[in-house]
């Protein structure tokens, strides 16, 4: 999925009549990832739909900067257990392989550990750091597969990664609050919802805190 694709999952496809339904100011509509303040001369400037606001005419509206989602590369799940069964902090030694482990099949299971065969002493799981300097010649010891190698990303891509996915989500109920004063435009947020009560004043919720709110009391509305 290309970084522009990844935005329209997060953006949720709004169409214009809908930004500027939901964002009648500047910062409000920025704060929508869907959504981008565009000004103009000629006509009212308005909150448009991001894709709509790259196709008006640069020559008559001028359109607020949204930076594109950073692609940060994942590596497969199969790639991140095979790593983790390699890397272990305080790796076992011979002795500790030895009295953990008996048999070679469970010696081998073991990321730490390998069986070594020998025909003079008796066989045995081995430290993988000391079954590597044993003489060949005497011992033959089970092969361990190379750890892949798994790719990291940038502490700066996963710092914008982070910023576009916490508009959806990372919002307190104070911050909920404090942006969205009308049913409307809380329930835009994916971050906020909006809960009706009889007995306080109904208002803007995060998500995670409106979920724990008691349904006798109050009547948020779905998500």
């Amino acid at each position: 999925m290309t970084s522009h694709e990844f935005m329209g999952v997060l953006r949720g496809a709004k169409t214009t009549d809908e930004c500027k339904a939901a964002h009648g100011k500047e910062g409000e509509c920025n704060a929508d990832a869907a959504c981008v303040w565009c000004a103009c001369s000629a006509v009212p400037s308005g909150c448009f739909a991001v894709d709509d606001a790259a196709k008006l005419p640069a020559a008559v509206f001028t359109c607020d900067k949204k930076e594109e989602a950073p692609v940060v590369q994942v590596a497969s799940q199969e790639s991140v257990d095979k790593f983790n069964n390699y890397v272990r902090l305080g790796a076992k030694s011979t002795d500790e392989c030895k009295a953990t482990w008996g048999k070679e099949g469970e010696c081998n299971a073991d990321a730490d550990c390998v069986w070594c065969a020998c025909s003079a002493v008796p066989s045995g799981c081995f430290a993988v750091v000391d079954a590597a300097k044993l003489p060949s010649a005497i011992f033959k010891c089970d092969t361990k597969e190379e750890a892949p190698v798994v790719p990291e990303a940038s502490p700066e891509a996963v710092e914008k990664f982070d910023k576009y996915v916490n508009l959806f989500g990372a919002k307190t109920t104070d911050e909920c609050k404090a942006a969205h004063g009308k049913e409307g435009e809380c329930n835009t947020d994916a971050a906020c919802v909006w809960c009706a009560c009889s007995a306080v004043p109904s208002g803007c919720f995060a998500v995670d805190d409106a979920a724990k709110l008691p349904s006798a009391i109050f009547k948020c509305d779905t998500k």
